[in-house]
């Protein structure tokens, strides 16, 4: 594991890597410890805004998983806020083996206004992009049906959302079966 808090930081690497990005407490680092099969591989804590920097983790030497510090979370200084985000611009510019961009949204909170600019974010820079709920055991049926409507509409959003739970492991197989299809690309 790396981690960057400066640009000067980032790996220079001609591996594939792959990013997650959300609000803090959405999941992100405890989605990237059961991709890996491994408890402890990215920190997970119950307090938002743990991550301060890009986490970058080498798979098995083939590919890299990017974590990106959450945003969203109110008591964290703005001047903080506002490094996290030219740190994460700073690397959003410059990477040429992006291969795929997860934006996970809490399923129990749905799409809001800061994940509406993440995505905005990511169709500027022209990365591909999935759609990831997190917590899909805290929602019902119903719910869920609500959010793949909204995402369609709202996002205007055609690909496959993804459905995870940590819990029950669901969408994991189907995460590693992009990362497996995105690595391959040139």
């Amino acid at each position: 594991m790396l981690g960057a808090s400066h640009k000067s930081q980032f790996p220079a690497t001609n591996l594939p890597e792959f990013v997650f990005v959300g609000k803090s407490n959405v999941g992100k680092s405890s989605l990237i410890n059961l991709l890996c099969n491994k408890h402890s591989l990215a920190r997970v804590s119950k307090t938002p805004g743990r991550t301060r920097e890009i986490n970058f983790f080498l798979i098995a030497n083939k590919l890299i998983l990017v974590d990106l510090p959450g945003y969203g979370y109110s008591k964290t200084a703005v001047v903080t806020c506002k490094n996290w985000e030219k740190l994460i611009l700073s690397y959003l510019e410059d990477r040429k083996n992006l291969r795929l961009i997860y934006v996970l949204i809490d399923a129990r909170r749905g799409i809001k206004d800061n994940d509406l600019a993440v995505i905005n974010l990511v169709h500027h820079f022209n990365y591909t992009m999935k759609i990831v709920f997190t917590k899909e055991d805290k929602i019902s049926d119903l719910e869920k049906n609500s959010l793949i409507a909204t995402s369609k509409n709202l996002l205007d959003y055609n690909d496959k959302i993804i459905f995870t739970s940590i819990r029950n492991k669901n969408g994991t197989q189907e995460i590693q079966y992009n990362i497996l299809k995105y690595s391959k690309r040139t």
